[in-house]
């Protein structure tokens, strides 16, 4: 089972893209209601959550904005972690960042991965088998 859950940013992820479009806040509270329904159909609650290569670069123009003013999740993924953990299932959480990252809804259970490549995914992958 699966769902999108929320969008980080509506834009596909692209380190180059000068222009970022963050997640609409609408279509987020959409893609987290349709979540909550599979998560209640579920044994456990896999999170994936944090950010892109559009909200962790650097600027080098203008037009390419680069680091972030606040150190908070994007997109409404805070309302998507509270939404999944009060459906009562377990939940694990996968937090992929390239920079400090600030949430109170994960205080409780998070393990962390850097973005670091292909090496990285397969280590994860190994964790959840």
């Amino acid at each position: 089972m699966y769902s999108l859950g929320c969008k980080i940013t509506e834009t596909e992820p692209d380190w180059n893209a000068d222009k970022v479009v963050l997640g609409d806040a609408a279509l987020n509270a959409k893609r987290i209601q349709d979540a909550v329904k599979v998560a209640q159909k579920a044994d456990i609650a896999i999170l994936v959550l944090g950010e892109n290569e559009q909200t962790s670069r650097e600027a080098w123009a203008v037009e390419h904005p680069g680091d972030r003013d606040n150190l908070d999740l994007l997109g409404n993924q805070d309302d998507l972690v509270k939404a999944i953990v009060a459906t009562g299932k377990p939940v694990v959480v996968f937090l992929l960042h390239g920079g400090l990252i600030r949430s109170m809804p994960l205080r409780k259970l998070c393990r962390r991965f850097w973005m670091d490549g292909i090496w990285g995914r397969r280590r994860e992958q190994r964790w959840l088998m």
